[in-house]
């Protein structure tokens, strides 16, 4: 008798321990499902977030020494890009929100002239006549990566 009472105490225990690593086991298992189906769904929103708080900075830092020059002009600055000369200045007018996502494309592109104190524009007659009469165009240069380091010019190609 007493050695099927020993028997069951310890059928017991081991049927005791097997359950607590099955179950904890199992626990693990399904917690690390939990974790990494939230990693998969979030890991775009962390990136997203990520390179939006790295354009901000990166466009705090240049926009700054800018900021007395677009004092009046009714864009973001982030979308606003100094050139120089004849142009002082082209708005891709909400190229910030479309980067942040909050709107699908720009209103628009916009290219401004800059006067001095006195009010005496920069010569852009003939910019303003090929943007105002739609003779304006768009091209992509390729770089040619292999010759890029053996000449002092950048081989392109357009198209």
């Amino acid at each position: 008798m007493a050695e099927v009472l020993v028997a069951l105490i310890v059928g017991s225990l081991a049927g005791a321990v097997l359950t607590h690593v099955l179950v904890r086991r199992s626990a693990l298992g399904e917690a690390r499902a939990r974790f990494e189906a939230w990693r998969a769904q979030d890991i775009g929103y962390l990136r997203r977030d990520a390179a939006a708080r790295g354009r901000l900075r990166t466009k705090a830092d240049v926009g700054l020494p800018l900021v007395g020059s677009l004092a009046g002009l009714p864009f973001a600055p982030a979308d606003v890009r100094f050139l120089g000369d004849p142009v002082a200045f082209v708005v891709f007018d909400g190229h910030s929100a479309v980067k942040d996502g909050a709107v699908e494309s720009l209103s628009g592109v916009v290219f401004v002239q800059a006067a001095d104190p006195s009010g005496v524009l920069a010569d852009t007659g003939p910019v303003a006549e090929c943007v105002a009469g739609g003779r304006i165009g768009w091209e992509t240069l390729v770089l040619d990566q292999s010759a890029a380091g053996t000449s002092s010019s950048f081989p392109v190609s357009t198209s």
